[in-house]
């Protein structure tokens, strides 16, 4: 393979992989820090929609029990359960509005907090969201959740050096859980470190949970490991006296 070819696979595989930074954000939870499991989506999770027994009835919610929900700000449950199932049904603008008024009222449970950022920072707001779990982050009683939001706000950013420390303290709190395994080896793979990306990903693979997402992270990480090896032969291959300078 020409180091034409092999430069352009491994741009091609950098960008399979920032797109599924930004755009895998499907992980599904049961409760505010149970057990996790995806939903469909590739890449790095936020860790913190819905599962599919917490949006009972989906999009399917009723116009009356929306305005039942929206009518109590200081349910914190109520409007999480709300704005999910608005999100569920496709009306993602409108469930961040929701957790936005929510948020603005006195003495809102930090949970909403929790949720905007998750939810901003699956819409792609990621400086909003990190400003959200930052301030968040004291106050949320040792949610996982937040670390991992915070792991990906940072490595969308290109900070993997802290997104990798946040990732690495919400497996202090959720050991072995799959999708931050995932999360933090992605972030080792943007951060060129093929192996340990490997090493995590067959960890999450081991978890017993069946990830066809994992399966498919740890593909990449072995293709990419391929890629880089086949770049540094050819590097070794070409001599200084071979290269032409172009001024």
């Amino acid at each position: 393979m020409s180091g034409i070819a092999t430069g352009r696979r491994c741009a091609a595989t950098v960008r399979a992989m920032a797109a599924m930074l930004m755009l895998g954000t499907g992980l599904s939870v049961s409760g505010c820090a149970g057990g996790a499991g995806f939903d469909g989506k590739s890449g790095m999770t936020t860790a913190g929609l819905p599962g599919k027994d917490e949006t009972a009835g989906g999009g399917g919610a009723t116009a009356a029990g929306m305005q039942n929900r929206t009518a109590r700000p200081r349910d914190a449950n109520a409007v999480i359960k709300a704005a999910r199932a608005l999100k569920a049904s496709g009306k993602m603008v409108e469930a961040i509005a929701l957790l936005d008024k929510a948020a603005a009222t006195p003495g809102a449970d930090p949970k909403i907090t929790v949720e905007r950022g998750l939810m901003k920072l699956e819409q792609g707001q990621v400086k909003e969201a990190r400003a959200l779990l930052l301030e968040v982050k004291p106050r949320a009683g040792g949610d996982w959740r937040v670390l991992s939001g915070l792991g990906v706000a940072y490595a969308t950013e290109g900070d993997q050096r802290t997104a990798q420390r946040h990732l690495q303290e919400a497996l202090k709190l959720s050991p072995g859980n799959p999708a931050l395994l995932n999360n933090l080896a992605m972030s080792y793979m943007l951060d060129r470190k093929v192996e340990k990306a490997a090493e995590l990903l067959r960890q999450a693979a081991r978890t017993g949970q069946d990830s066809p997402e994992v399966a498919r992270n740890l593909k990449l990480a072995m293709a990419l490991k391929v890629s880089v090896e086949e770049a540094e032969a050819r590097s070794v291959e070409v001599s200084p006296g071979s290269v032409t300078v172009v001024r």
